[in-house]
């Protein structure tokens, strides 16, 4: 399950809802309480999870009792705040301001009082958060609505692409299921377009990409946020989130081959040497190539808790030098060309 906090959902009503800034990161990670022992003296909260809330059961300051250290052998999946984390470890944390919304299928409709540069910024905040509900397992997955969310979007990209430039800059680039997921949508929405695509296959295409990580909710968050190497355990767990993600995406009513075999297969290189089935060449849908240059773009230039982000430029040549047998630097190429286009204004 994802561990961020879910933003309480703004009620519902007749108009639009009020956009609410907030401060959002990734606001609890994991931490290993074993290494704690009796007598240390706690210098954070230490959290558990309980259902869609994070609950404080020992309190910063405390001298650990055997009590406390049967306490945390006893609940698994402890949790620091990430403020808490710059403090005691002195790692630092990506805050931003984020847009609190969350617009229903009926009240999408009430965008059209928006200007297209507020319409995207709103749709893509709000389409956050109803994946996140979806990761935390907090709601089920609503593919007629997100359906709508994702016409909206292509419909807006399509009449002008250099709604992409605005949708660039607003991007969050946090270690979040749910952003990450949005994130490669976007960017493969703008892919898809500036390839002039048709606006059928820019759904499709851009579907395949908000589900392409639907499995990592399935898949032991500790993994994900490890700040060490996987040893080959934790790394074979790690490559089943695409397996995971194909049979979640079955389950909530997904029948497009297409669409599937992407999520299935997005981790996929051109020699081979990707997985889950190891296709090369020519076997790999262009389809999935395009959601898997968008994917390891927004990775790398994403923070992460074994690294860094990268910016764009550092990524790009990246991906064009050390993986030039395992990416079509077409598609490398055509991306360049894309943020080059949208970036000259």
């Amino acid at each position: 399950m994802f561990t961020s906090v879910w933003q309480e959902s703004l009620k519902s009503s007749s108009t639009m809802k009020k956009i609410k800034k907030i401060i959002i990161s990734d606001s609890y990670k994991p931490v290993d309480m074993a290494i704690y022992k009796i007598n240390d003296i706690l210098k954070f909260d230490c959290y558990v999870q309980r259902f869609r809330n994070f609950v404080v059961i020992i309190q910063a300051g405390t001298k650990l009792s055997t009590k406390d250290v049967t306490l945390l052998s006893k609940t698994d999946r402890h949790y620091i705040k990430y403020s808490d984390y710059k403090r005691v470890f002195g790692e630092e944390t990506e805050e931003k301001e984020h847009e609190e919304v969350m617009l229903s299928c009926e009240e999408l409709d009430e965008l059209n009082n928006k200007n297209d540069t507020e319409k995207v910024k709103i749709l893509y905040y709000s389409l956050i958060n109803h994946l996140e509900k979806y990761f935390l397992h907090v709601s089920e997955f609503n593919q007629e609505c997100l359906d709508k969310y994702i016409a909206i979007f292509v419909s807006l990209l399509s009449k002008d692409i250099y709604l992409f430039k605005s949708l660039l800059d607003e991007m969050l680039h946090v270690n979040r299921h749910e952003v990450h997921s949005t994130n490669v949508a976007i960017l493969a929405m703008g892919l898809g377009v500036f390839l002039e695509y048709p606006s059928s296959q820019v759904k499709r295409l851009v579907k395949a990409a908000m589900l392409h990580d639907l499995g990592k909710g399935d898949v032991d968050e500790n993994i994900f946020h490890k700040r060490a190497k996987l040893n080959s355990k934790e790394f074979e767990e790690m490559k089943r989130h695409s397996y995971y993600g194909y049979i979640a995406a079955q389950d909530i009513g997904i029948e497009d081959e297409e669409i599937l075999m992407a999520i299935l297969h997005h981790h996929e290189y051109l020699d081979g040497s990707g997985y889950p089935d190891g296709l090369r060449a020519q076997k790999i849908p262009q389809f999935t190539q395009l959601i898997t240059i968008c994917d390891m773009f927004d990775a790398m230039t994403s923070s992460r808790d074994f690294r860094d982000k990268k910016t764009a430029m550092e990524s790009l040549t990246i991906m064009k030098k050390e993986y030039k047998n395992k990416l079509k630097i077409q598609y490398i190429n055509d991306f360049i060309r894309l943020i080059s286009k949208v970036s000259s204004t």
